[in-house]
């Protein structure tokens, strides 16, 4: 099936155009960091230091205007630029969090956020300014507290580090705790949590002598972090992982065969890896940086897709050791790859990319039913396209009460996260985006 577009008419704002199964053998899944070598050829990792790695598919993005901030920030906004933000509803509020160039180097911040869309913490939470850059943020309600985990450069080579933040903005652990080792090259977590306190990491990480796969870390409630375990030796990459209530599915990218496909392992609520491999998008093409959202019934993971010749968003059910079919959203001028969230019976996939005719970059959203499948796609915000403007990487997260969208924009050096809040349908609750960061675009000279 091709989802049609369905382009709502502007709200009159400059800035927001808005609308109301095969088992494949695997490596040993007890395998830690100090299991064997794989003899496969794995390719090179994403460069650690870029300030904002893109996926390996970007195929080049532009710009866009920066919206007038609510009230003044008292942050020097030339200095500081913000993005690549995340973002995790708890049941009354949201954290979003961000990279955040205050201080000369690159570190985490976050701003708790309220039901009205409006951020409780305008100077920001230091969650991690240690020397060093850290970058590529990832976020989640665990049922206790946020975790947040990131990449970060305090020590020799890139590793995972991870802290705790509560419901009233304290961070629990001002260091941060490990999750990957000292030495290596680590990059990329995702989190997803059981809801009692406790959470699973994924990450590119190391799985042996001169091997880099997709490893696995518990974290207790208290922040206690588990030995790592390998689930895709040597060739995986780009992970993703998502928990219904009593197992997770951690999907990722593998390049096996030479070529990128999309594959997927069960944890049991411990983290430990259970079953077979499961063979998500795997075709002619590439199939590469899934997503992953559990739902009430089923999970799904999407990814970007070309096995037709064009550039598709991906989907398939996963119930148990079942696949689904493969549905697609057609004619997707890509920018960055799709997230995905759940809430009310319904999954909520958001991207995004340019307009057809080239005039301003949108972020856009698929409504996907669990039971039926059928989808609506709608456009949740657009740009108008300028020189030096950017939007780029939607982050999206789900509770019972509706879902939050975050990202970053950029006019000339400034960049700030901003975000909208939507309901379980797709419908924006917010009339704008709102500065979810501290630090609003500057514009250019």
């Amino acid at each position: 099936m091709t989802v049609s577009h369905d382009v709502k008419s502007s709200i009159g704002s400059m800035l927001l155009c808005a609308v109301a199964a095969c088992a494949v053998p695997t490596e040993d899944p007890t395998t830690s960091f100090n299991g064997p070598a794989d003899s496969g050829i794995a390719p090179g990792p994403l460069d650690a230091n870029a300030p904002d790695a893109d996926a390996p598919l970007d195929a080049g993005h532009v710009d866009a205007q920066e919206p007038e901030p609510d009230a003044e920030i008292p942050v020097d906004v030339a200095a500081a630029p913000a993005f690549a933000a995340a973002v995790a509803n708890s049941p009354e509020l949201r954290l979003v969090v961000w990279v955040d160039e205050r201080n000369g180097d690159q570190d985490i911040y976050g701003s708790r956020v309220d039901a009205s869309g409006q951020i409780l913490d305008p100077g920001g939470i230091a969650i991690s300014s240690q020397a060093g850059n850290e970058h590529r943020p990832d976020v989640v309600w665990t049922g206790e507290h946020y975790l947040v985990a990131w990449m970060d450069r305090r020590d020799t080579g890139t590793r995972i580090y991870a802290a705790r933040v509560d419901s009233d903005g304290s961070v629990l652990d001002p260091t941060g705790f490990a999750l990957s080792p000292d030495g290596d090259f680590s990059q990329l977590p995702r989190l997803a949590a059981d809801g009692a306190g406790a959470a699973v990491a994924v990450f590119e990480g190391p799985c042996g002598d001169q091997c880099t796969g997709v490893v696995a870390v518990s974290i207790a409630s208290s922040g206690q972090a588990s030995a790592g375990v390998v689930l895709a030796a040597g060739t995986g990459r780009e992970p993703s992982i998502a928990y219904d209530g009593s197992a997770y599915l951690a999907a990722y990218t593998d390049f096996r065969d030479g070529q990128a496909d999309v594959y997927a392992r069960y944890l049991n609520s411990s983290g430990v890896a259970v079953g077979s491999e499961l063979s998500i998008g795997v075709a002619n093409g590439s199939q590469q940086a899934p997503t992953v959202a559990a739902g009430d019934q089923s999970f799904v993971v999407a990814w970007i897709d070309t096995q037709t010749g064009a550039l598709e968003h991906a989907w398939s059910h996963v119930v148990g050791e079942n696949v689904g079919a493969r549905t697609g959203v057609g004619n997707v001028r890509w920018q960055d790859p799709p997230r995905v969230a759940f809430s009310s019976g319904t999954f909520l996939l958001v991207w995004t990319e340019n307009s057809l005719d080239g005039a301003s970059v949108e972020t856009h959203v698929a409504s996907i039913d669990e039971m039926t499948n059928q989808a609506g796609e709608s456009v949740v915000y657009e740009t108008p396209d300028g020189p030096g403007t950017d939007d780029k990487k939607p982050a999206i997260s789900c509770s019972t009460q509706g879902c939050s969208i975050a990202w970053h924009q950029s006019v000339g050096v400034g960049r700030s996260v901003l975000g909208v809040l939507m309901s379980s349908t797709g419908d924006l609750l917010t009339a704008q985006p709102a500065l979810w960061s501290t630090i609003p675009a500057s514009a250019p000279e």
